[in-house]
């Protein structure tokens, strides 16, 4: 999980792709599940040689990461708590409402930073449930302070991650999960088995990813989301909106 509050914050998945690739794991439980917990966020889970390959200096970063989640660093949109976990690990704690920026953004009455901030929150959920995180829903409360209107969206949006997830059959033992280049530092590529490609943009501006990151899925024609219904001609550059995640599946598949 820090791994993708990491990605969020430098707005690069060097680490997360990097991470997962060493890994090699199907399931990386410690980082894509429970998102929804209010439990500390512990950046000595931050890969020293892979902190470094992305650019940033181990020590300094993970400062960084404690100034942009407790809300010190400029423009940060984070609210979390500094928390003692002991040995000296440097944490941070906060619901995920309080890490992306929800609950800042209902106080400041900002319309579009509220926007903003959710999407983020919906791209941690969908980004985990990819990485098959099958209990990345566990304890996910809604915010307090939201419009009716936008409680039922957001319920929506939860309801079919988990109806993909239970019908599709693209997140089993036989669809083991793989990262796929992207050349795009902003942008995760991960695919499930040789049916499912995930795209998923940590950044607050529209990301494309080229035709080379979905080479495996030409051959299929036209991939389709299955969150959203978009369509994605995989010999053309896919564009993504700030924080937006596909799960782009061939149509066929779509149909079953």
């Amino acid at each position: 999980m820090p791994l993708l509050y990491n990605s969020l914050a430098a707005r690069n998945v060097a680490q997360l792709a990097g991470m997962l690739r060493r890994t090699g794991k199907e399931r990386p439980e410690g980082y894509a599940n429970a998102v929804g917990k209010k439990q500390p966020l512990r950046w000595s889970v931050l890969n020293q040689g892979e902190t470094r390959a992305a650019g940033y200096d181990p020590q300094r970063h993970i400062e960084f990461l404690m100034q942009f989640y407790t809300g010190e660093y400029p423009g940060s949109f984070a609210e979390g708590k500094s928390v003692d976990v002991g040995s000296g690990v440097p944490a941070v704690q906060g619901s995920v409402s309080e890490l992306c920026g929800v609950k800042k953004a209902l106080r400041a009455g900002n319309t579009y930073e509220l926007e903003l901030a959710l999407k983020r929150e919906l791209l941690l959920y969908k980004t985990a449930a990819a990485m098959n995180g099958s209990m990345a829903f566990t304890g996910r409360k809604q915010p307090s302070g939201l419009k009716e209107w936008q409680k039922a969206w957001l319920q929506e949006e939860f309801d079919k991650m988990k109806q993909v997830r239970r019908c599709s059959g693209l997140f089993g033992p036989d669809c083991p999960g793989s990262v796929l280049q992207t050349w795009n530092g902003g942008v995760l590529g991960f695919a499930r088995g040789i049916h499912m490609l995930a795209l998923a943009n940590f950044t607050d501006q529209p990301q494309t990813v080229g035709s080379g990151c979905m080479q495996p899925f030409i051959k299929y024609g036209s991939l389709r989301d299955l969150l959203q219904g978009a369509v994605v001609q995989p010999d053309q550059p896919a564009v993504l909106g700030p924080y937006e995640c596909f799960w782009l599946v061939p149509r066929e598949v779509c149909s079953q």
